[in-house]
């Protein structure tokens, strides 16, 4: 069937919006209505757009899907979510990655008589790479939970969990392992574990040291934050864990990101305070040998710290706050360099005054240095909103944020990433499916495509895409709409202008294509891909890199 759109333009420019513009109406990604809107992850795709895993019980018992969803704000996979794991075993906690190639690396608790850890890779495609149940990541006895992962810097990913295999269940320790491209084991089997506590070990917390290794810190009841360093080899750098607090913490909330330099920045809190250490690259204290840096010195409760690195030693922080005048809770937010010294006003930069409910705030890094900042508060409904900080700490938008997100239910978690052009992407629960939302730079909302024009146009014709991923190896995705009906001609040609392949050559219908092409018999090097219909030709470069 033939589409046209009429649209009146007046010295202004059309937009063509895939992402939703209107802060009450959200891109859905799972559209099941059963899903556990509380278990769910995300990470970007590495091609400015995002995956997200959930669990859901469509098929009766609580199963893990995937969903790629493209910087236009298009679902690249099936409409209703890629099964992670083909079984009928409950699956839940996921933690994912991106594998930089368009896919996803995905760890998760599989309910084999007890929590047993298993990990899947997706391409780029959504096609499962490793077995179709998984792979076993520990199948030690009793409960392996709460999984984390980075990557291993040459294809693989590095894993920490907590685990209850010791003796009679009693305590909680911390393991890790790591598992190559491929899916397969290299460290020991069920992995090593990380300290020589004989304690309760939980909640650990994973980033990459810079030379293939891992760095870790996690919490030990009645002691404090534990931090251990593990090299390429899986040989424990710190002995049995290096003791990062000094002062006891019970239960806290932490964060910990890189210091640029083979060590790490923590900062965490018990309900009361912002404390924050930087460790070195062999585990020594850097900010004091005997005590932390005390962030906050204002009165009242500060908690649940995010933090991000700053690429020059230093650290970003945002937290809840609820100093005296908050009835519920302020936001704030500090930036740290590598001496530990505040960079901007003590006590922090206000971000939200609002006296709201405050879950989480999250923090991300745009091209440009400034930092994005998201929450959700309930000064008018349930919302999530965005404020974007400038490098000398002024506010982009007005004081308050941007309202960007409305939830149907309450809100249990939410993700944030930056694109190459400076927008954020948020993908949260609403209580039921998991949704998505875009922001730009400038605090609009939706994906732009601009047409200038002055007069009555017509639209008609198609529009060609970017190829998926790019750059690519063997396969690709090529992508397409039709506004209307036409005899089409998808062609690949070399940098020479040497017509190399045809991929389509046929009458379609309106609507939308996608084509995978494989390019397995081509060497590597730049190619063009051409679509001509009845009255239009457009053109795009991929490149092949093997």
């Amino acid at each position: 069937m033939t589409k046209s759109i009429f649209i009146f333009i007046s010295a202004v420019s059309f937009a063509l919006a895939q992402w939703p513009s209107d802060p009450d109406i959200n891109l859905q990604i799972s559209k099941t209505n059963i899903s556990y809107g509380w278990d769910f992850a995300a990470t970007s795709d590495g091609n400015n757009g995002v995956i997200s895993v959930w669990a859901d019980t469509r098929k009766g018992t609580q199963t893990l899907y995937a969903q790629r969803v493209d910087d236009a704000g298009n679902l690249l996979w099936d409409s209703m979510g890629v099964e992670i794991s083909v079984d009928s075993l409950q699956s839940f906690s996921p933690a994912v990655l991106s594998d930089g190639e368009g896919g996803v690396f995905i760890v998760w608790e599989k309910n084999i008589g007890s929590g047993n850890l298993y990990g899947q890779r997706m391409n780029a495609f959504g096609e499962k790479l490793w077995a179709d149940t998984g792979v076993v990541i520990c199948s030690a006895t009793r409960r392996q939970s709460s999984p984390k992962i980075i990557s291993d810097a040459d294809g693989g990913i590095i894993i920490t969990w907590t685990d209850n295999r010791g003796a009679f269940g009693t305590y909680d320790d911390i393991y890790v392992q790591r598992v190559d491209q491929n899916g397969i084991a290299i460290w020991p089997k069920n992995g090593i574990m990380l300290h020589s506590n004989k304690g309760e070990e939980r909640y650990p917390e994973i980033i990459p040291d810079g030379n293939g290794g891992a760095i870790f810190c996690w919490w030990t009841l009645g002691q404090s934050i534990f931090t251990q360093k593990i090299d390429v080899n899986g040989n424990l750098k710190w002995g049995g864990g290096k003791r990062t607090s000094l002062l006891p913490t019970n239960y806290p909330t932490k964060t910990m990101v890189s210091d640029n330099a083979g060590g790490a920045i923590l900062f965490w809190s018990s309900g009361q305070d912002i404390s924050a250490q930087r460790v070195d690259s062999s585990g020594s204290l850097v900010w004091g040998d005997t005590a932390e840096i005390v962030l906050d010195f204002i009165d009242g409760a500060q908690d649940i710290p995010n933090a991000l690195a700053d690429g020059e030693g230093g650290a970003y922080v945002v937290w809840r706050d609820a100093r005296p005048g908050a009835n519920n809770a302020f936001i704030y937010l500090q930036h740290f360099n590598a001496n530990g010294d505040q960079l901007w006003t003590p006590g922090g930069v206000s971000i939200s005054n609002f006296n709201t409910y405050i879950p989480t705030p999250l923090i991300t890094k745009a091209p440009d240095n400034s930092v994005y900042i998201a929450w959700e508060d309930t000064r008018s409904s349930q919302y999530l909103w965005t404020q974007r900080i400038n490098p000398d700490s002024s506010h982009h938008y007005q004081y308050g944020g941007v309202q960007t997100a409305k939830g149907v239910a309450n809100w249990s978690d939410h993700k944030i990433f930056t694109t190459e052009e400076g927008s954020m992407i948020a993908v949260f629960s609403d209580g039921n499916d998991i949704r998505a939302k875009k922001i730009h730079p400038d605090g609009s909302l939706g994906t732009v495509t601009t047409i200038a024009d002055n007069s009555l146009i017509k639209l008609s014709g198609f529009n060609l895409y970017q190829n998926y991923p790019n750059p690519f190896n063997p396969k690709t995705v090529i992508r397409y709409y039709l506004t209307r009906a036409s005899n089409v001609e998808l062609t690949v040609y070399d940098l020479s202008g040497k017509e190399i392949k045809t991929i389509v050559n046929t009458k379609q219908a309106s609507g939308d294509y996608k084509i995978v092409f494989n390019a397995e018999n081509f060497s590597s090097g730049v190619y063009f891909y051409t679509l001509k219909t009845d009255n239009q030709t457009l053109s795009r470069k991929m490149i092949l890199l093997k």
